[in-house]
């Protein structure tokens, strides 16, 4: 446990005499507490999970050994599943950051369809008047009304077209929005319940979760009203 507390302060080989050490520090606890845990380099973590995989790394089988332990090992397996969901956090955002740029090239292509319509709509206009200036002729108009008519049936399956992909990139679009509305939210309450939930019974995280959820709500920041940190982390 105690070689992993050194890992995260940037003990590149921890020994025993290096914990001595930090047993020895008198303010080990407020270190702990004032411990920044949004600078811990990726490297560290890594070599963490040599110690977090363990199965005895458990608070439960520390605890048979030391209580001090056992809290160490608590902050220990805090600080590693906070950093991760920052990691899974930040990856996310990437992800949906590259998803709203495709909805902005898909926007900027829909209104050059639009303006490529509107040209066909003129075009077409410029055809019928083509049309009556050309019934002079019986047989001259006849086939230029056909055309005409396959001129309109294309533009309407291409109108059609339009309108369905519009349609759908509209719904793409809301999804987008409101992920983003929530995920900071979101993001708040899932690192929240993985630093602060893990030693507390059911019944205590779903009411400590339930006062998150109202003081995000007073402070005006969008939360999901079903937020599910299983469900979050599944994202």
């Amino acid at each position: 446990v105690l070689e992993a507390v050194l890992v995260l302060h940037g003990v590149e080989k921890p020994d025993w005499e290096q914990a001595q050490v930090l047993l020895a520090d008198a303010d080990l606890l407020k270190g702990l507490n004032e411990f920044d845990r949004d600078m811990v380099p990726e490297l560290y973590i890594r070599r963490l999970q040599t110690f977090v995989r363990n199965q005895n790394f458990r608070p439960e089988a520390v605890e048979q050994v030391s209580l001090a332990a056992r809290s160490l090992c608590v902050w220990v397996l805090a600080v590693d599943q906070y950093c991760k969901v920052v990691s899974n956090i930040k990856f996310r955002t990437d992800k949906l950051k590259e998803a709203q740029d495709r909805v902005d090239q898909t926007v900027g292509a829909l209104q050059a369809k639009r303006q490529n319509l509107t040209n066909m709509e003129r075009g077409f206009n410029n055809m019928h008047a083509s049309y009556l200036a050309s019934k002079a002729s019986e047989e001259s108009m006849d086939a230029q009304r056909l055309k005409l008519l396959s001129e309109t049936g294309r533009i309407t399956a291409v109108t059609d077209s339009f309108r369905t992909q519009r349609e759908e990139w509209n719904v793409e679009l809301e999804k987008v929005h409101g992920a983003l509305e929530r995920v900071v939210g979101n993001s708040l309450l899932a690192a929240a319940c993985i630093a602060y939930l893990g030693p507390l019974t059911e019944r205590f995280r779903r009411r400590l979760l339930e006062v998150w959820m109202g003081s995000a709500e007073a402070l005006s920041v969008d939360v999901d009203p079903h937020f599910s940190l299983f469900a979050f982390l599944s994202m």
